[in-house]
Order: structure tokens, then sequence, then C-alpha cells
């Protein structure tokens, strides 16, 4: 599914777009950096050589796997091919092992970070499984709150025996949804990104939290986590 959208890297230019001039004051403040710029708008893939690649660890963790369905961890991997004079890359994307493994990709001329676009699509895959609602709204409310509501934090990571300078951005985009009512109490879910400009790959960790704040719920993560990431503080 997450690969219909990766030209372009799905929510890029949508965000980009309707954001337009809202951008610019959030960005006149030197050093405040913005949701759409932090996760859109960065070359994910500049310190990614050819030959080279980004392995995450997934785990799902669940309350309740008569609900859920059981839980599980697995690899994603994402390599670079080439890398032509513009600096874009060509890779190839490995999602799951064994009896969960889906055929490797290959796409052209990427400067972004595949594993976003499949966190992404995850997401909101998940948050329709327990909260309900049109995945096209989902998505829409999705970028509206990663444009609008997000909170970004500096934080440091341990990686490659030193720490280092990131960002972490967070978002509950279905909290105020005028549907919340509808949503099963999963409308406070949860979803953060951790970037770092300084490691391979630039996002370390990706996790989605669905709670419902009504009793007798399940709830579940998902966590992906780059490899050879330590403390993410």
């Amino acid at each position: 599914m997450f690969v219909k959208t990766l030209r372009g890297l799905m929510f890029a230019a949508v965000v980009t777009l309707a954001a337009g001039a809202n951008l610019a004051p959030a960005m006149a403040d030197a050093g405040k950096r913005s949701a759409v710029d932090l996760l859109f708008e960065s070359k994910h893939l500049e310190l990614l050589n050819k030959g080279t690649e980004a392995s995450y660890r997934i785990q799902r963790t669940v309350s309740d796997a008569k609900m859920l369905g059981d839980p599980f961890s697995d690899d994603i991997k994402i390599g670079v091919n080439a890398v032509d004079v513009e600096g874009k890359r060509d890779v190839v994307i490995k999602i799951f092992t064994g009896e969960r493994a889906r055929d490797p990709r290959v796409e052209t001329g990427m400067t972004g970070n595949p594993i976003l676009v499949f966190f992404l699509d995850r997401a909101v895959s998940n948050f329709a499984l327990v909260g309900g609602g049109n995945r096209n709204y989902l998505k829409q409310q999705f970028r509206d709150a990663l444009r609008d509501k997000a909170d970004i934090q500096k934080t440091t990571v341990e990686f490659g025996g030193k720490s280092v300078d990131a960002y972490r951005v967070s978002v509950a985009p279905y909290v105020e949804d005028k549907n919340a009512r509808r949503m099963l109490g999963y409308e406070t879910s949860i979803f953060t990104f951790v970037v770092s400009e300084a490691i391979p790959g630039y996002f370390v960790e990706l996790v989605s939290t669905f709670a419902s704040a009504l009793p007798d719920t399940p709830k579940f993560e998902e966590r992906i986590t780059l490899e050879g990431v330590g403390a993410v503080k």
C-alpha cells in the first residue's frame, strides 16, 4: 500500500502546499524548525552512501492478541544502490523477513527515507482499525495536525558511542477532531518521530501509541527503531 505513495514522500508535497504562507512565520524564528521542515524537507538519505543501508527493528506490542492480532518484531532495511550527481539515491526497500517478508522494492531518485511513508501508512491504518473512520479523512487530519499542532523538542540520542543532537516531534492529530466522539476513545492516540541529521538514515525512532480512555478497550504500540541507537532521551 505504501509503495504507491513513495513518489514525493506521500505527505510532503501535500503538506507543503497546504501550509503555504503559514510556514513562513513558523520558520522566521531563528533556530525554531517546523514539523514539516524536520519530517519532509530534510534530506534523509544524505549520510547513506552507495552500498550502505539503514536497518530498522519494528516491534508491535498488544494488550489483547485476540482482538488486535499477535505481537511481533521484525526487520526493515533501506539500502542505497546508487547515488547520482544531484545526491539522489536509488534505494532497495526490504520489509520484514521469513513468512512476513514482502518482495523487495527498488525506488529511484529518492532524497527521503521510505521508512517515514511506511510508518505513516501503518499509523493511519492502525488507527482506522481501532478508532474507525475513513482513511482519506484520517490522513488529511494527520497532515493538518503535523502542520499546525505538532510539539517539537530538542533532545539527544546515543549513537556510535556518543551523544548526538536530535529532535522529537510529537502529535495527537485526532484529540480535538470534530468526529472524536465516534473514535471510541482512541482520539488521544499519540505519534512520535525522533530524527537526527547526524545519523545515517535520519529517522532514529518512530512510535505509534494507541490507547483509549474508555474502560476495557485494548491498547497497542508500534515502535520502529534504527539499529545501533542507544538511549533516546
